[in-house]
C-alpha cells in the first residue's frame, strides 16, 4: 500500500478468493480499505483454524463487502445467513447456486454456463468497487 499511495493512489479496496476473504475481512475491520469483495469466500473456516469466532471477525467489519458464495459453499455466507445478520446493510450477496466452491480458478470453461457465470462475477465486483470507491 506505501507503494501504491507513494504513485498518487488515494484509496483502496481488496478481492479475495476462497481463504483470500480473510485477509479481505481484517483489512475491513482495519480501516485500511474502502471496500471489499470475496468470491467463494473461506474467511470462516480460516477464522476456526486461527482460533477465532467468525461472528467477532465479522462484527469488526466497517466497510462495505460483496460476498460471492457457490452451492456447496457454508449457509453463513447465504441471503440469510450469519453474514447477513451481522453485516445487515453493509453486505451484498449474489448467490452462485449452480457452481462448486473455487469455480473462479478452476472452473473448466467446457462447463456450461461457467464463462457467463465468471462474466457475472468479474462484473458485478467491478461494479461494486467503481461503487464504493
Amino acid at each position: 500500500m506505501n507503494h501504491a499511495k507513494n504513485q498518487g493512489a488515494e484509496s483502496f479496496g481488496a478481492l479475495g478468493t476462497c481463504w483470500g476473504s480473510y485477509p479481505v475481512v481484517r483489512m475491513s475491520g482495519a480501516g485500511l480499505i474502502k471496500c471489499g469483495v470475496s468470491m467463494h469466500p473461506s474467511h470462516g473456516p480460516i477464522s476456526q483454524i486461527l482460533g477465532e469466532n467468525e461472528e467477532e471477525l465479522l462484527k469488526e467489519v466497517k466497510v462495505p463487502q460483496l460476498f460471492m458464495p457457490c452451492g456447496n459453499d457454508p449457509p453463513a455466507l447465504k441471503i440469510g445467513g450469519l453474514s447477513e445478520q451481522i453485516l445487515g446493510d453493509k453486505l451484498k450477496i449474489i448467490e452462485f447456486p449452480n457452481r462448486q466452491h473455487g469455480f473462479t480458478g478452476r472452473g473448466e470453461f467446457t462447463t456450461p454456463g461457467l464463462k457467463e457465470d465468471l462474466e457475472k462475477e468479474i462484473q458485478e465486483a467491478l461494479s461494486f468497487f467503481e461503487m464504493h470507491m
